[in-house]
């Protein structure tokens, strides 16, 4: 595997704490569709959120 397997999913990790800490009413919109695409490297192409202010 590359090593940068292992620094990438660190970053993700850390980032996703910290927008979860800043915004923790951060919800995935139930009301929008998932629109994936990919074969080799499948993932959403958009993921909608709703978050209160």
């Amino acid at each position: 595997a590359c090593a940068g397997i292992y620094f990438a999913n660190h970053v993700c990790r850390i980032g996703l704490e910290e927008l979860f800490e800043a915004i923790p009413n951060l919800e995935r919109d139930s009301g929008a569709d998932v629109e994936f695409w990919g074969w080799g490297f499948r993932g959403p192409t958009a993921l909608r959120a709703t978050w209160e202010v």
